[in-house]
Order: structure tokens, then sequence, then C-alpha cells
């Protein structure tokens, strides 16, 4: 659409994504807190520089899948549209809020490996109920760990991980 800011935004999830069942009237949705922050070189050693937060939402199946495949921590790319909208706080300030409505929500791969696969059931789990980690269908990001040792293609051939 004309006018509209796209953006992708990379990092980590910062908690377990709050999903709110649909209702007749409303569409399913999901909202979440994607957290990022840069490495800089400073004094001849990298320290952790600025961390940004983005809030993001999505709805309907997107935040369905989203709520049974993705947990806290898990490394994501969100592709999405910018919106800023207005509200007043508890305490009758009016405040300006930004955030990304995502089109596309995905495991990032450089961490972790994915198995695709048709979703189990239109509905997502229920917010309260603890979900299974693995699943025989649904997306499934699991963490590898960060170690040359654990690179197959690197094994045996003195090539160090570019992590």
């Amino acid at each position: 659409m004309a006018g509209e800011i796209f953006i992708t935004v990379m990092g980590n999830l910062t908690a377990k994504p709050d999903y709110y069942a649909g209702t007749p009237e409303k569409s399913a949705f999901i909202a979440f807190t994607v957290a990022q922050n840069t490495r800089v070189f400073r004094n001849g050693e990298w320290r952790d520089g600025n961390t940004v937060f983005m809030r993001c939402t999505a709805f309907g199946e997107l935040a369905a899948n989203m709520a049974a495949s993705l947990d806290r921590g898990d490394r994501v790319i969100v592709y999405g549209r910018i919106q800023q909208r207005e509200y007043t706080d508890r305490e009758d300030v009016r405040r300006t809020s930004t955030e990304v409505i995502a089109d596309e929500i995905a495991p990032s791969l450089r961490y972790a490996t994915a198995t695709m696969g048709e979703p189990a059931s239109a509905a997502a789990p229920e917010p309260d109920k603890q979900r299974t980690p693995a699943k025989a269908t649904g997306t499934s990001a699991r963490k590898r760990p960060r170690s040359p040792k654990s690179e197959p293609a690197l094994a045996g051939t003195g090539a160090v991980a570019p992590f």
C-alpha cells in the first residue's frame, strides 16, 4: 500500500508472546517484543551497545501459528508495517506508541533449526495451557550450541565458526 513504511526486525523475544483468542467480533492477535542490541568495539574489546526494544503485533492465523511455535528467548525475524498510535495513560497523559504490525514472522536459522509443516489445527493453544515443545506438525525452533565442535561442516577442517 502506498505511504506505508515496511521494516524488518531481527532479535530475540523478550518474553513469551501474549496470545489473545479471537471472538466472533474480534480477530485473534498476539503481542510480543523483540530486543536487539548492537556490539561495539571500544578500547580493544567488544562490548554490548544500546538495546532497542520493538513492540510487535500479529493477527489471525499468523498469531495462532506463532503462539504454537515460538517462546521467550527465540531469535526471530519479523517483517511488517510500522504503525504509530496515540493513547492516554492512567495518569491522563497523552502518549505515542510505535509498533510493528507483522505480516511475516520466522525463526532465525542462524542459531536454531526449524521443521516446517502444516499447523496442527486452526485454533491456537489456550493462553494458560502449557504447549508441548516438539510437535509433529508446525514450526518448531530448537536452539543449537554455538560451538565449532557442533558444526559438522566445520569439524576436522580447522575452520572456525563465524560466531
